[in-house]
């Protein structure tokens, strides 16, 4: 499938501003096998499905979006700034047909050169219209962050807070990008780290997780694969989920006694204590569609 078009031009015209003496990109015709990625590129590399959609996207359509590069100094070659999965496509319909006039030369716009922060933050704003989990955003905010950092102590004018530039940067809130340092920083182990990579818990559950000390990560971590749990019945049972709409966050589902019961782990204390004595684990099971007992109770 082809990616979203997007106005490089418009998406990089502050940043082109900041690169002293730059002129304007311009339009070249470039050899294919001198067009390299660059270095600075972290982002994922597409499914192989999303890339054979996208080379008969290319091979229908021909290629909408010129990739942006720059010069490698003193070289022939050049680097990618967008387009690495356009011409990764590319160089697979070319090495399918080694003869097709169309795979020999790549349309590409050629960026003035600029130093190493500059050109990060032109990958990282020039990939804007993609689709990113948490953690992308959050490792796009940290290398923004540190980039901003170093050209402003370099001497660079870069007006306002280093915090606003990276939030309208990636376009997300301030609040979101709070959130998104609280996890990074917070996942200490490594499994849930890996968790929130692979979008296998939500930004609420991960950001709940971080707020954890570490013996209490490991020890959730444990209980969640000890008991062969989802992880969200291992947060609940664990105490964890603290209001309703967090649950509701969590898991997607509402849990109407959630509002008045606080934690999962007040619930099971007062529980034991006789103190509420009102709502059955069975049938706080059976609200919560899962089974089995919590942390030190009998199955039910």
């Amino acid at each position: 499938m082809a990616g979203k078009s997007v106005d490089i031009a418009s998406v990089l015209g502050a940043q082109l501003r900041d690169v002293p003496e730059s002129g304007t990109a311009e339009m070249q015709w470039i050899e294919t096998e001198r067009i390299v990625d660059n270095s600075l590129n972290f982002y994922p590399r597409p499914t192989n499905a999303a890339l054979g959609e996208l080379m008969e996207s290319i091979e229908a359509n021909g290629l909408l979006e010129p990739p942006t590069v720059i010069q490698n100094t003193g070289t022939l070659f050049y680097r990618l700034i967008s387009g690495h999965s356009r011409m990764e496509a590319i160089r697979m319909l070319q090495s399918g047909n080694p003869t097709d006039e169309r795979w020999q030369k790549v349309l590409c716009r050629v960026l003035p050169q600029m130093d190493k922060d500059q050109e990060l933050a032109a990958v990282i704003e020039a990939n804007r219209q993609r689709i990113k989990s948490g953690a992308l955003l959050a490792r796009e905010a940290e290398s923004l962050t540190a980039a901003y950092i170093r050209r402003r102590e370099a001497g660079e004018d870069l007006p306002g807070r280093i915090r606003d530039r990276v939030a309208e940067a990636l376009q997300i809130n301030k609040t979101k990008l709070s959130n998104l340092k609280v996890i990074k920083e917070g996942l200490k182990v490594p499994g849930f780290h890996r968790l929130w990579e692979e979008e296998k818990i939500t930004e609420s559950a991960a950001l709940e997780i971080a707020r954890m000390d570490l013996d209490d990560q490991y020890r959730l971590l444990d209980w969640h694969i000890d008991k062969n749990r989802e992880l969200i019945t291992s947060m609940l049972f664990f105490g964890t989920a603290t209001s309703h709409r967090q649950w509701y966050d969590t898991c997607g589902i509402g849990v109407r006694w959630m509002m008045s019961l606080g934690t999962a782990g007040e619930y099971w204390q007062k529980r034991a204590t006789g103190i509420w004595p009102g709502i059955s684990p069975r049938k706080l099971q059976r609200w919560a569609g899962i089974r089995g007992g919590a942390p030190g109770s009998s199955s039910v």
